[in-house]
């Protein structure tokens, strides 16, 4: 039997995103399909470069080949990627995905999360500046009307602790993708946390939460990497999570080499075989899948489920 794309295609029909839960084939990420003799060459195009399931989809292509189209088959799949948004035009030079970063307190390490986020979706960290009332909103506006970007798939918007004019400001002015909550374990840092997740859910902010960060998770000594001890308390955000149907995002230990790296303007996650850096490479990948998520929902489902998060 003469191999075909029609063959391929249908056989690629069997592998499901497990994100969007339609077959790769209906979501139009297959591409580029070359066919010499049993040599199967095609592209997936994913939704993020970050997708954490990237392995398991290659692999189901590979076996659906296998299984569908002949056995002696030989696929070779290009894994790559065209990262999706939900924003109707290209307003802020290119721009595809606002994050912002966001906790109900200070001193919970969320720059140190947005930081590191930013690394590991392969993104440019703008310099802090402080400012505070109209002085900062003016800035704001200004830094996002006047700055040239460039083309970029994510922007890592780190905010201020609490909630407030920025805020306000930010979300007036940029059409904002999602929130990421940064929360420790503490019961206090827990009870702001959700403070914060509520006002992202306000009808009108109604920003979809991406999921919720534990930083300073537990305590892993240097000399005992597979050591964990919880400090501040166990699961205190997993267990916020649950409760507010969110996604867990990710577990940050509280690591001495994690705060030196910020110091030196290195973040952490750069140190790719640490088990803090796979921390926060686990966390960025989990934010990448739920901003794919949200983007592929239309507008109005969005709205509907960002509504029915109140």
């Amino acid at each position: 039997m003469k191999i075909t794309k029609e063959i391929v295609l249908e056989a690629l029909r069997n592998v499901e995103d497990p994100d969007l839960k339609k077959d790769i084939v209906t979501l139009g990420m297959v591409q580029d399909i070359v066919i010499d003799g049993k040599n199967i060459s095609f592209s997936v195009v994913l939704t993020t470069p970050a997708c954490p399931l990237k392995e398991l989809i290659k692999r189901n292509c590979v076996n659906a080949i296998a299984n569908f189209v002949d056995k002696d088959a030989v696929a070779h799949v290009n894994m790559t990627s065209n990262v999706t948004s939900q924003r109707s035009g290209l307003e802020l030079q290119g721009i595809k995905n606002f994050i912002v970063v966001a906790s109900g307190k200070g001193g919970v390490g969320k720059s140190t999360v947005a930081a590191n986020l930013a690394c590991a979706l392969v993104a440019e960290i703008n310099q802090a500046v402080v400012r505070r009332g109209p002085i900062a909103v003016r800035a704001l506006n200004q830094m996002l009307s006047q700055t040239i970007w460039g083309e970029l798939d994510y922007m890592i918007v780190d905010l201020p602790p609490g909630t407030g004019d920025i805020h306000l400001s930010l979300v007036e002015a940029i059409p904002v993708t999602g929130a990421v909550i940064v929360s420790t374990p503490q019961n206090v840092a827990l009870a702001d946390a959700k403070k914060a997740v509520a006002m992202f859910k306000l009808p009108s902010i109604n920003i979809p939460i991406l999921g919720i960060v534990e930083n300073m998770a537990y305590f892993t000594p240097a000399e005992l990497p597979e050591n964990k001890y919880y400090i501040f308390g166990r699961e205190g955000a997993k267990q916020l999570a649950e409760d507010l149907d969110v996604p867990l995002l990710g577990e940050i230990p509280l690591v001495q080499s994690i705060c030196e790296s910020g110091d030196v303007g290195r973040p952490v996650v750069l140190q790719e075989t640490t088990p803090q850096a796979k921390a926060f490479l686990e966390m960025a990948g989990n934010v990448a899948q739920q901003v794919a998520i949200v983007n592929s929902k239309p507008k109005a489902v969005a709205a509907e489920v960002a509504e029915k998060n109140n």
